[in-house]
């Protein structure tokens, strides 16, 4: 999309604090059981980015296509725009992850190749280093597969709108016939055997694709999708409920193993549909829109920093003021060096993408 709207950095923020708030309630639990419930945060944070990233992806690459003079000239400047945007960061974390291997983040040195080529949980389970990585692979297989099944349907359909709304159908079709197939066949647990594995996830992204198909081609639906956005709400409020459950409840259950993503996919939808027309006050959008440009570095560099507190700041006694202390400390602490990771580094790539592609 051309023009900046507020309302989708409003969800960029959103969904990193609901991932800081699900990984920061180990601070919280010792004096605060019921703070276990926020569990639900690493899962609705990461289904907010991923249904946010389809529909700005999407949009990018419906402009890209309609305006494209062959069916696969566009893909590669797709692409270098894309990978300038996640792989510096992500290589970076990959090496200070391997650093950390020697002190707070224990584990065995990870398959290289299978990181850099994002395939570590293509289609089997996510491995013990770098965990939080699976997210980014996820993404990283969008990126790759969806240009090339569009230029596919292309070649068929010659109308872009059609092979969009095409791949956008069989890639979500697929991603979840493959889930129900992977949970009836072989009893995976909810969270790394189904979440976490990158052919069973991208039906998420597709359904943020169809959101921009939708705004794109159906434009003067506007209105009815906003009424409709509101009745997906629901399905918003269930994946809350569901998720907050204990692990062993998810992973006994068929239906929420295989539909709990879609229940969540569709609520995102509406969450980002719902407020695209709002005006955000001036001094709430300069907070929110920093919190959103820090948001990929922050969910980079969370773990690590609740590690090295954990590491580095033992909690003796547990009290209510110390636990609280130490929770703000987390949030503050990444926030902080999400910005510095920002303007030294990410910042410093996203230039030169500008003026190589």
């Amino acid at each position: 999309m051309k023009n900046r709207v507020p309302w989708l950095d409003v969800c960029r923020a959103l969904a990193i604090c609901l991932v800081l708030l699900s990984h920061g309630r180990w601070f919280l639990i010792p004096v605060a059981p019921w703070t276990q419930a926020f569990k639900f945060g690493g899962f609705l944070g990461v289904e907010l980015f991923f249904v946010l990233s389809g529909f700005l992806i999407g949009s990018i690459m419906i402009s890209k296509v309609e305006s494209a003079e062959t069916t696969f000239g566009w893909v590669l400047n797709f692409w270098t725009r894309r990978w300038f945007r996640t792989v510096p960061n992500y290589v970076l974390f990959v090496v200070i992850n391997i650093l950390l291997i020697f002190s707070i983040r224990p584990d065995v040195m990870p398959n290289l190749f299978l990181y850099l080529t994002f395939s570590q949980n293509l289609a089997w389970q996510h491995p013990s280093f770098f965990p939080e990585a699976w997210s980014l692979a996820v993404e990283e297989m969008f990126y790759l597969i969806t240009p090339l099944v569009v230029g596919g349907f292309l070649l068929v359909l010659k109308k872009p709108r059609l092979a969009i709304l095409n791949t956008a159908l069989a890639i979500l079709f697929f991603s979840v016939g493959a889930r129900g197939y992977v949970v009836l066949s072989g009893d995976p647990t909810f969270d790394d055997g189904v979440r976490k594995i990158s052919l069973l996830r991208l039906d998420a992204l597709m359904v943020g694709v169809l959101v921009a198909w939708g705004y794109a081609y159906l434009w003067h639906w506007k209105r009815i999708f906003q009424k409709f956005a509101l009745l997906l709400i629901p399905f918003f409020l269930v994946a809350i409920y569901v998720a907050a459950q204990p692990d062993s409840y998810l992973n006994q259950s068929v239906f929420f193993r295989v539909f709990l993503f879609n229940f969540a996919s569709l609520g995102c939808a509406g969450v980002i549909v719902l407020g695209m027309n709002i005006k955000i006050p001036s001094p709430v959008d300069a907070v929110v829109s920093r919190i959103a440009k820090w948001s990929f570095s922050a969910y980079l560099t969370n773990l690590p920093v609740l590690l090295s507190i954990k590491y580095f700041l033992p909690v003796q006694s547990f009290s209510v003021m110390s636990c609280v202390l130490l929770w703000m400390l987390y949030v503050i602490v990444t926030f902080f060096s999400a910005f510095l990771i920002y303007e030294l580094y990410e910042r410093k790539f996203l230039a030169l993408r500008e003026r190589i592609s």
